[in-house]
């Protein structure tokens, strides 16, 4: 898991974020760093959830999934088993879609 979470996180983290599923985590280690009211807001949530961290965000499938989160960890393992499954072919289509991308970037016009 901790490979598909490299390849996926977004950089940086914040104090608040909302999962793809609706779940909003939010960080209590600096409470400092809420506006008026939001820290209360947060709490009277039913879908709040408190995290003694910075809220970290994966992206896959066109999704921002809160890394905390348990919704997107079924998905990651099927995504991980398909591409563990079918390496060789994955990495034969890399490199040729490399191939062909160098091919029509060498074919360009040069801007100066």
């Amino acid at each position: 898991m901790r490979n598909f979470i490299e390849a996926f996180e977004l950089a940086g983290s914040s104090n608040s974020e909302i999962c793809s599923c609706g779940k909003i985590y939010y960080d209590v280690s600096d409470l400092n760093d809420f506006e008026d009211g939001e820290l209360e807001s947060y709490e009277s949530n039913p879908k709040a959830v408190a995290c003694d961290h910075s809220i970290g965000l994966l992206v896959f499938e066109g999704k921002e999934y809160v890394q905390n989160c348990e919704c997107w960890k079924f998905r990651a393992n099927q995504i991980m088993d398909f591409i563990d499954s079918h390496n060789s072919g994955i990495a034969a289509y890399i490199n040729t879609e490399r191939k062909r991308k160098i091919a029509e970037a060498a074919a360009m016009p040069l801007v100066s």
